[in-house]
């Protein structure tokens, strides 16, 4: 009996920490909580005595750099196209001030690739651009790719390892969250090949209550049911066609590609 209360407060415990893994972000509500541990965005990042540009400058960071935020302070700053708070933050026993748009909303690494990202004002669609930093963790070169989001995005970040397609290194997951029914829910999956970032597939999930529903997911060569070199593609699309009897119509497609440096082709059985 022990070791079962003990194992059920363990796998509650492993839920809770999952749980905080997955960190939200709000196109509407850009903020840095005090005592949060936050990584710079920017590269030679000056880290200032006082909330102001016209300040000294207590230190150059590089991209990639711990911080902790301490408190948001009332003055702004103008940078990417948006109005950016100030924050106090502390850096190796020093405190000092950093604006917002210079601290990386989310931090995500796999292997030797760190991934960082920001927001920056679409002039011409409106709404945002989440800006995408992939950055090298041994030399902290990075290269940046933006990725249009809508005012109302709410969205967590991801990576993994290559899951098997030989031709990449790593890749990156943009995760929707959809607030309400007819809202889409579906993500965007980013290949970095070692010398470049793509933006390569999107995907889509919505659900309209019991109604209807639209499911769509990308199975890799590594994942259950994957199909070694080939990205699968599959698409459930449902609908209740009658509540008391719970009669529903479901059709499910699915189709291979296969990645090809810039782009997916469809597999094609007579050029094989």
């Amino acid at each position: 009996m022990r070791n079962y209360v003990l194992l059920i407060a363990l796998s509650l415990f492993l839920l809770d920490v999952y749980a905080q893994e997955v960190k939200y972000i709000e196109t509407e509500n850009i903020q840095f909580q005090p005592n949060e541990t936050f990584y710079l965005f920017g590269n030679d990042v000056k880290f200032r005595a006082e909330p102001s540009t016209e300040s000294d400058v207590i230190e150059v960071l590089k991209i990639n750099t711990r911080v902790t935020v301490l408190s948001e302070e009332n003055s702004t700053y103008d940078y990417n196209g948006i109005s950016w708070k100030w924050y106090k933050v502390s850096y190796k026993n020093k405190v000092g001030y950093i604006i917002g748009g210079l601290l990386s909303l989310d931090q995500k690494a796999v292997g030797d690739s760190i991934y960082l990202i920001s927001f920056k004002q679409n002039a011409l669609k409106g709404g945002y651009n989440l800006l995408i930093r992939l950055v090298n963790k041994k030399t902290l070169e990075y290269i940046e790719l933006p990725y249009n989001l809508r005012d109302t995005d709410i969205f967590s970040i991801d990576v993994y390892d290559n899951k098997g397609l030989s031709s990449i290194k790593d890749m990156f997951l943009i995760d929707f969250m959809a607030e309400a029914c007819g809202v889409d829910g579906g993500g965007c999956y980013f290949f970095n090949d070692g010398e470049s970032l793509t933006k390569a597939i999107q995907f889509s999930r919505m659900v309209d209550g019991d109604l209807y529903w639209q499911y769509e997911k990308v199975v890799f060569p590594r994942d259950h049911g994957g199909i070694k070199d080939k990205i699968l593609f599959v698409s459930e699309h449902g609908e209740t066609l009658n509540e008391d009897t719970n009669y529903k119509k479901v059709i499910t497609e699915s189709i291979e590609f296969t990645w090809k440096g810039k782009f997916l082709e469809i597999k094609n059985e007579e050029s094989e």
